[in-house]
């Protein structure tokens, strides 16, 4: 086995002192690290509507849906690669450049590969099966959020919308926003 990948294995160990055993042995965390793409589309409209994240708008903008798979990042470390679905881009690899580790959640950042000038942040809360990640390329600015194995990734646009009226903002002279 290659020096590094035992060096990052060790590391994915090492994350595991003291917090939720995420792999019952090496086996089965190299088993999560033979899988690369940390979400598969092609999740069902009756699936995405059962999720606990879908509301009437989202499942109607054109989003990508997904089966999310925690173990993908879970089973990574600071070098390593995966893959990503990413909206205008198709399926890129993201390496990961740092991992922190903060009262149960996991942060996995880094950037898309050939894609000067791009990130990604992805945290992930193993206890609570849910996973929010931003990714920033050329083309534009992605989120995706993902619980109990289902999300959705989509531009950032479709997240915020503006009232009917197009403005954004108080109106100071509005007796709504008056102290």
């Amino acid at each position: 086995m290659d020096k590094s990948i035992k060096t990052n294995l060790q590391r994915i160990r090492n994350r595991q002192v003291d917090e939720q055993m995420l792999f019952a042995n090496d086996e089965a965390m190299e088993q999560a690290r033979l899988r690369v793409n940390l979400f598969t589309a092609g999740v069902t409209p009756e699936d995405a509507a059962r999720s606990v994240l879908a509301n009437e708008h989202r499942l109607n903008d054109n989003r990508i849906w997904f089966s999310y798979d925690m173990l993908v990042l879970g089973s990574r470390a600071e070098g390593d690669k995966f893959a990503l679905h990413v909206p205008d881009l198709g399926i890129v690899q993201a390496e990961i450049e740092r991992v922190d580790k903060l009262h149960g959640q996991y942060r996995w950042s880094g950037q898309i590969v050939n894609q000067p000038d791009s990130q990604f942040f992805i945290t992930q809360v193993f206890s609570d099966q849910y996973a929010i990640g931003l990714i920033s390329t050329a083309q534009g600015q992605y989120q995706l959020e993902a619980k109990s194995g289902t999300g959705w990734i989509a531009n950032s646009k479709l997240e915020f919308r503006l009232p009917p009226d197009g403005l954004d903002g108080l109106d100071p002279e509005d007796p709504k926003h008056k102290h």
